[in-house]
């Protein structure tokens, strides 16, 4: 015989698991990776200069915070049409309440060579993931 109490335990126990399993697959994709490939030998260095474009529009200001990361890890920074730079750094991205894709190259001027490589996995809702990538970036280049 059963006790009168114990379906309804289960019950709560089922929804403190459901509750659970939600939680994890909304929390864990804000948490994805990004990854960031350099390759060897290829001149890049902090002090040779790099600009930054956004290849399909900036909507939300992507451009002017990887520029300030990048600076604050000594990168050496082209922002006037007039300065030749050696390296580009493209990027795009997908927003639609958070950050769905994020791709970036960096790419050699004088012959179009792709030298280093970042994308993001996944799904993020905040930019956080910008630090990352540039702290990933800096770690691999000189």
């Amino acid at each position: 015989m059963m006790r009168p109490g114990r379906p309804f335990a289960r019950s709560i126990l089922s929804l403190r698991m459901t509750a659970a399993l939600c939680f994890l697959f909304l929390a864990l994709p804000a948490c994805s990776p990004i990854a960031v490939s350099v390759k060897p030998d290829s001149g890049l260095t902090r002090t040779r200069t790099l600009r930054v474009f956004a290849e399909h529009g900036d909507p939300v200001g992507v451009k002017a915070k990887l520029e300030h990361l990048l600076v604050a890890k000594g990168f050496r920074l082209v922002t006037t049409p007039e300065e030749k730079a050696d390296y580009a750094l493209r990027f795009r991205y997908v927003f639609l309440d958070g950050f769905r894709t994020f791709s970036a190259m960096i790419v050699e001027t004088s012959n179009n060579e792709v030298v280093a490589v970042g994308e993001l996995t996944g799904y993020r809702m905040d930019d956080g993931f910008l630090e990352e990538f540039v702290a990933k970036l800096a770690d691999q280049v000189r």
